[in-house]
């Protein structure tokens, strides 16, 4: 026998006692699952709220990504241009031996345009 069943039944305790002990654990069970459920609840409501909120960075970013990937490929384009043009002024220099002309050199010449 336990504890309590040797008391009851020496009659130390009542048995109304052991019974409010029992409605009492109950009753403390119930508690414990209750705190258990609220946290739970709680803990969904936290981890929903972080995901949109990382979502919410998460596009911030990727528009980001895109406006940076736009202009990496405008600047290639330009640094493309200028690797043409002075290819095109480095073989005119060395292999055609071509050089600016004088200023004095220079004509301007005004065409008539008719109407």
């Amino acid at each position: 026998m336990n504890t309590a069943s040797r008391l009851v039944g020496k009659n130390i305790i009542s048995r109304g006692f052991v019974i409010s002990l029992m409605l009492t654990r109950a009753q403390l069970a119930t508690t414990i699952f209750f705190l258990f459920i609220l946290t739970s609840a709680i803990s969904v409501i936290y981890v929903s709220n972080a995901c949109r909120s990382l979502n919410a960075v998460l596009s911030q970013k990727q528009i980001e990504k895109d406006d940076m990937y736009t202009e990496r490929n405008k600047l290639l384009l330009e640094k493309s241009t200028f690797i043409m043009q002075q290819r095109i002024q480095h073989i005119a220099e060395n292999d055609l031996q071509m050089v600016y002309p004088a200023v004095t050199k220079i004509k301007v010449v005004h065409a008539k345009v008719n109407k």
